[in-house]
């Protein structure tokens, strides 16, 4: 082991204990042993003490990449995937990159979630209802797995926002219907690493899809923050390896 400081190692052991949300102070899920022991690890290694590479470390990239090409979703891990500062940044950061004085349509089930996102940004919400959609009505469209839209319900020149950020996996299988969205450079995929992976008090996320959309949000991540915490990227990769192990 590399030699670490008395104030590393003891961040190191808080690590290690790390089993609430500091932003809410509630129990949730507790972070896993093996997760927290591979995140002191990595302390101990000195690989969290500067800024990482400012999408979020490769390995994680590429992790997050290969659950998507699984999903039926195919990115460029390098050029297509950014890992984020939880689901409050991510949300934030796509609607004030993108949305800016434009039509924000959105299912009930979200609204509450980027009313204040859509306010900073000067977006109107319009909430999206199945038995009447906004077929022509352009701007952003945001995607929820549990309620769509179908994609022939989107505005043909909409950009697509698919929220999977609560979901139970880190890429759900019902993306796949949205391919052809991605091809087109029109989607931008919002997720975390599955609401049991006991990553709440983390806040690491991230967003991937079409390259001008990534860029874009991308730009104004590494703007506000230059890149997500170490450990946090380091808790979520342990995950993901844990996952597909």
């Amino acid at each position: 082991m590399s030699n670490v400081s008395p104030a590393g190692r003891a961040v190191a052991e808080r690590v290690r204990n790390l089993t609430f949300d500091p932003f809410t102070a509630s129990s949730t899920v507790a972070t896993s042993a093996d997760v927290r022991d591979a995140v002191a690890e990595a302390m101990a290694e000195h690989r969290c003490d500067h800024y990482t590479r400012r999408p979020g470390i490769a390995p994680l990239c590429r992790a997050v990449a290969a659950a998507l090409d699984a999903a039926g979703v195919a990115v460029d891990s390098d050029e297509e995937v950014v890992i984020s500062g939880g689901p409050y940044e991510t949300r934030y950061l796509v609607l004030r990159a993108l949305a800016t004085g434009k039509t924000v349509c959105l299912p009930a089930a979200l609204v509450d979630a980027y009313r204040l996102p859509a306010q900073v940004a000067g977006a109107t919400l319009i909430e999206w209802d199945p038995a009447t959609p906004f077929a022509g009505e352009a701007g952003i469209w945001i995607w929820h797995p549990a309620v769509g839209p179908l994609p022939e319900e989107i505005a043909p020149d909409a950009v697509v926002l698919a929220d999977v950020l609560d979901a139970s996996a880190p890429a759900p299988s019902s993306l796949r219907g949205l391919a052809s969205l991605h091809d087109a450079g029109r989607l931008l995929i919002l997720g975390a690493f599955g609401t049991e992976s006991g990553l709440a008090a983390w806040n690491v996320a991230w967003f991937a899809g079409g390259k001008r959309l990534t860029a874009e949000v991308g730009a104004l991540k590494q703007a506000m923050t230059i890149c997500t915490p170490a450990p946090g990227q380091y808790a979520a990769l342990a995950v993901l390896e844990g996952v597909t192990a």
